[in-house]
C-alpha cells in the first residue's frame, strides 16, 4: 500500500473538520495517524497553496457526498464496494443490520484497515473479500464469501474504473451486470478522457507537486475514455438514471469547482440493471 491510498482519507479528514461538512468520517484521522506510524510520514498536503491538492480534495469530497447519499437511500440487501480501500461506510452510514457490505480489495489494504478499526463495530454485516480486480475471479470469490446473485445489489466503483484498461473496465461492467438481479444499482465514476499534463498549471506548482501530478498523468494514461456515459453503460447492460460531473456536483452541494474540472471531466453516474 502506497501513500496514494491515503489521499481519499486525507480529503475526508479535511472535510470532516470543516464547520459545515458535507459528511463526517470519524475514522479518517485515525487512518492517517496509523499510516504515518507504520509506513513513514505522510507528505504535507496543502489545499490552499496547491492547484493539485485543491483539485484532489474537491474531487474526493464531491464524490463521497454523492455516493453516501445514494447508499443511504438504497434498500438493496447487498452492497459490493469494489477497490474498497479505506472506505468506512459500513461503520459510518448507519446501514441496517440486514445489509451485507462486501469490501473487495488487496489483502494488504484490508489487513491495514482491520488493524486500525480493531474494536469498532459496523452497523451492518461486513465481509472483506481479497481480490485483485481485473485479474482474479471476482464472481467466484464473491460467491464463496456468501454473495447471492439472486438479490438486488448496489455496486460501488468509486475511484476504480480509471485505474483499469478499457478492456478491463468493460469486462467488469459486464460481469457485474451478469451478477445483478433486477433492481440492482451501479454507482461509479469514469473520465471523459485520460488526464493531460496541461490540465493543471504545472508552472504554478513546486517541484514535488509537479512530479506528483506527472505521476497521476502517467498512472491514468490507459484509462477508459468515455465521452457519453449513458451509451457506454447501455452497451454493457446498464441503464443510466443519473449522469453528472464534478462541476454539477459542486452546484448541488454549494461548492465552487476548481477550474481543473472544466478541462478534465470526471463523470459520476448511477445505472440500473
Amino acid at each position: 500500500m502506497t501513500w496514494t491510498s491515503l489521499l481519499p482519507v486525507w480529503a475526508r479528514a479535511l472535510e470532516t473538520r470543516r464547520p459545515r461538512p458535507l459528511f463526517i468520517d470519524p475514522f479518517a484521522d485515525r487512518f492517517l495517524a496509523a499510516y504515518a506510524g507504520e509506513l513513514g510520514t505522510l507528505p504535507q498536503l496543502g489545499v490552499e497553496t496547491s492547484p493539485l491538492w485543491e483539485a484532489v480534495f474537491y474531487g474526493v469530497t464531491m464524490r463521497t457526498a454523492y455516493f453516501d447519499a445514494a447508499l443511504r437511500r438504497s434498500s438493496a440487501p447487498q452492497i459490493v464496494v469494489l477497490g474498497a480501500g479505506l472506505d468506512t461506510r459500513a461503520y459510518r452510514l448507519g446501514l441496517a443490520p440486514g445489509v451485507t457490505v462486501y469490501e473487495v480489495d488487496r489483502a494488504t489494504t484490508l489487513d491495514f484497515k482491520e488493524r486500525v478499526l480493531a474494536g469498532e463495530q459496523p452497523t451492518c454485516r461486513r465481509v472483506p473479500v481479497v481480490a485483485e480486480l481485473g485479474a482474479d475471479d471476482l464472481t467466484g470469490l464473491l460467491k464463496s464469501a456468501g454473495f447471492d446473485h439472486r438479490l438486488p445489489t448496489v455496486w460501488l466503483a468509486e475511484a476504480l474504473l480509471f485505474y483499469l484498461t478499457p478492456a478491463q473496465a468493460e469486462a467488469l461492467l459486464e460481469e457485474m451486470s451478469g451478477l445483478s438481479a433486477p433492481g440492482s444499482v451501479l454507482l461509479g465514476e469514469v473520465f471523459e478522457r485520460p488526464y493531460r499534463e496541461t490540465d493543471l498549471p504545472v508552472e504554478a506548482m513546486d517541484d514535488a507537486d509537479a512530479a506528483t501530478w506527472r505521476q497521476f498523468v502517467t498512472a491514468f494514461r490507459t484509462s477508459p475514455s468515455v465521452p457519453v456515459p449513458a451509451a457506454w453503460l447501455a452497451a454493457h447492460g446498464w441503464t443510466a438514471v443519473e449522469v453528472t460531473d464534478q462541476v454539477g456536483l459542486g452546484r448541488t452541494f454549494g461548492r465552487e469547482a476548481p477550474s481543473f474540472y472544466e478541462r478534465a471531466r470526471d463523470w459520476i453516474f448511477e445505472g440500473r440493471s
